[in-house]
């Protein structure tokens, strides 16, 4: 290969890696960004991209400010940890936290009424239903009728379910002493205290 031949196939090469390389240009005043021929941004747009990302920042964080004094949002991403470190603890199988409460208040009182039961849970009757219905299909608890009154059932749970309670009740106790680890014995009470306080508001009504 003659001297001229093999100098030519250098350039072009050195041009090749030139091209795949934006690093190599020399910089000039109105630098190539985004290097498509459909789409090209100089510096001075991508500047002013910037600064509007960053006052689109700074303006969520003022909101985010706003909303971190409220209580009720706390509230809100609080019930968030617990909620997902509930389902943690219990598993993919496990109970939900309603069925969980319910299958609770059910060990607790024996012969409890579904009216009763949903008045407990804070909830409409009607959805309760699927929450019993849960519990009968899992064979943790089952109905009762109420002597003298046809039309209404009561509510107790079976061998398993007292079993399966007191499995969960470990679990919860547990996934609850590890997320609240943080807090003193003193400030856990005055948490419950204060939150039943606030039910108290809305549940008195």
């Amino acid at each position: 290969m003659n001297r001229l031949l093999r100098a030519r196939m250098l350039k072009a090469r050195r041009r090749q890696l030139h091209d795949l390389d934006p690093s190599a240009r020399k910089p000039f005043t109105n630098v190539t960004i985004y290097d498509k021929q459909e789409h090209q941004m100089t510096m001075g747009q991508a500047v002013a991209v910037s600064n509007s990302m960053r006052k689109l920042e700074i303006r969520n964080a003022e909101i985010a400010a706003d909303l971190e004094d409220l209580v009720g949002y706390n509230l809100k991403r609080a019930y968030i940890v617990m909620q997902n470190d509930f389902r943690d603890a219990l598993g993919a199988d496990g109970l939900s936290a309603r069925v969980f409460a319910a299958l609770s208040l059910v060990a607790q009182f024996p012969n409890i009424t579904q009216s009763a039961l949903a008045r407990k849970l804070g909830i409409e009757r009607s959805g309760l239903v699927a929450i019993v219905d849960e519990l009968e299909q899992r064979k943790f608890l089952k109905r009762r009728p109420v002597p003298g009154d046809r039309r209404v059932q009561a509510l107790v749970t079976t061998k398993a379910g007292d079993a399966a309670y007191q499995v969960a009740l470990h679990s919860v106790q547990k996934h609850e002493a590890e997320l609240l680890s943080n807090l003193s014995s003193d400030e856990t009470q005055t948490l419950v205290t204060l939150l039943k306080k606030i039910r108290a508001r809305g549940e008195d009504e």
